[in-house]
């Protein structure tokens, strides 16, 4: 019966340092946010503000999905934390498609093993499971992400980025083709590459004089990085038609209805 009904999806950003060998979950289900390229900037946003002050370069690797991890939306929190934070380089790498395996699709499976044994009802559910889903070493650091974590990084790009698609040499840049993103502090220029090799970068300009003078000013910055949400998404009809039929068959108990 539950298996015909629609569920409440629950959204997990998992990150792996290949330096501490320590993975980090972000999880919140879709009455919170969505999961678009706001909320995924602003997952990696929280992961690089709690590094360590002493770390002055990070290299990330990703996919190419433009809707998560390449677009503008992404680029703007990489510019906006390589001038705010202490993090003095960015790399952005993105793997080659049908080669883009990685230690987080490794922490995907562990979760997703752990919860073929478990009962899972509700959101946090998943957060109990992604907690003590690792057997050896230390386990998953899992946050619940909450309405206040997520930025509105679309309201930042149209207050610090006023070129997107135009190289300093005046040529076209196209977006799907770049394979390395590069930030440094100080700088609202976005080095790029089309290909993981040992050519020379090109560069994108980004900003102006005034937009720059934002992004260069720790405070002014962080004034532009404002709440997605403020009240709770509402689920479809459909959806919340199915939720009223389990609870009223007793498939949940009174505190899952909570």
């Amino acid at each position: 019966m539950i298996f015909y009904k629609r569920k409440l999806a629950t959204y997990n950003l998992t990150v792996f340092d290949l330096r501490s060998k320590e993975g980090h979950c972000y999880m919140w289900d879709e009455t919170v946010s969505k999961k678009g390229s706001c909320e995924i900037a602003s997952c990696l946003w929280l992961w690089l503000d709690n590094l360590p002050a002493t770390v002055e370069k990070v290299t990330l690797y990703s996919d190419s999905c433009s809707g998560q991890n390449k677009n503008i939306n992404m680029l703007t929190m990489m510019l906006v934390a390589v001038n705010v934070l202490p993090i003095k380089l960015i790399d952005h790498k993105f793997l080659e498609c049908g080669h883009t395996q990685m230690e987080v699709d490794s922490m995907h499976a562990t979760i997703e093993r752990a919860s073929h044994s478990a009962e899972i009802y509700v959101p946090r559910d998943w957060v109990t499971i992604a907690s003590i889903a690792k057997k050896e070493g230390k386990a998953y650091g899992v946050r619940t992400m909450r309405q206040e974590d997520f930025t509105d990084f679309k309201i930042v790009t149209a207050k610090l980025i006023q070129n997107k698609s135009k190289r300093d040499s005046g040529e076209r840049l196209y977006w799907m083709q770049c394979k390395w993103f590069q930030y440094r502090k100080g700088s609202s220029t976005v080095k790029v590459k089309m290909a993981l090799n040992d050519d020379a970068f090109l560069s994108l300009c980004t900003g102006t004089t005034v937009s720059d003078a934002i992004l260069f000013d720790s405070n002014k910055a962080r004034k532009t990085m404002t709440q997605m949400y403020k009240s709770p998404i509402p689920i479809s009809t459909a959806k919340y038609n199915d939720f009223k039929f389990l609870c009223k068959t007793q498939i949940f108990t009174n505190s899952m209805q909570i």
